[in-house]
């Protein structure tokens, strides 16, 4: 059942992140500064890396004491000042999210994303902390700092810095988990007269994780001006 819940996430992956055209995002296409001001808004806010672990760290824990979560998520959202700038009315991204936990109760993460049906391509780090590990009669209590930029769009400078704050209580296999999330993210495009954008979005999510020994699912929903939601299927190493 794992091997096969595994490789159906796979596919659509792959498929979900073959290249295509239909959202394709040009800085020559990018002529006002209402447009940069909506880009660097809703697209900055989209690239941030999610959380999608609880808040405990991650330690050296896992079936192999590898202290490695791997995984394929899926996140879906619905722009909107700068919904003429795309095909579709909601929008995809998937992503690859590697997580190595440390000593100290320090993890570190990066992810490649990309928008489906795009030539948007992201590239992002993350740094985590966990504050209070979770416990008998205490949740866990983490914070995290994040950074992505758009790597593939030519003349188009998108980059986003995060910091949050996450609670989270594990039940046996079940963990929800809450969090806070400031966002700024800076837009510019190269050799234009229309300047750099700042942006900022300060949003809430609440996620939950299921966990079956090796394999975990996850889903988080964020909440802000945009809402975002997100499936992952991990591999805990």
């Amino acid at each position: 059942m794992k091997k096969i819940a595994f490789t159906i996430f796979m596919i659509l992956f792959v498929s979900t992140a073959a290249y295509a055209a239909g959202n394709d995002i040009k800085a020559s296409d990018i002529t006002t500064a209402a447009e940069l001001k909506s880009i660097t808004k809703e697209i900055g806010y989209a690239i941030a890396i999610p959380s999608m672990v609880p808040a405990d760290a991650l330690g050296f824990v896992g079936p192999f004491g590898l202290g490695i979560d791997v995984g394929l998520e899926l996140s879906v959202f619905k722009p909107e000042d700068s919904s003429g700038m795309f095909s579709d009315d909601s929008l995809v991204f998937t992503r690859l999210h590697v997580q190595k936990g440390l000593p100290y109760s320090i993890d570190i993460g990066v992810e490649y994303s990309e928008l489906f049906d795009s030539n948007i391509k992201v590239i992002g780090v993350e740094v985590r902390k966990g504050i209070i590990e979770d416990g008998l009669a205490s949740p866990a209590i983490g914070i995290r700092g994040t950074y992505s930029t758009v790597t593939s769009v030519e003349d188009l400078s998108l980059t986003t810095y995060g910091v949050d704050a996450q609670i989270s209580k594990e039940f046996v296999f079940i963990t929800p988990y809450l969090g806070a999330s400031h966002l700024t993210s800076t837009g510019e495009v190269d050799g234009s007269k229309l300047g750099s954008e700042e942006e900022t979005n300060t949003n809430v999510y609440a996620g939950v994780r299921v966990s079956m020994t090796i394999v975990n699912l996850t889903f988080q929903a964020d909440f802000a001006d945009i809402n975002m939601y997100t499936l992952k299927l991990g591999l805990n190493f």
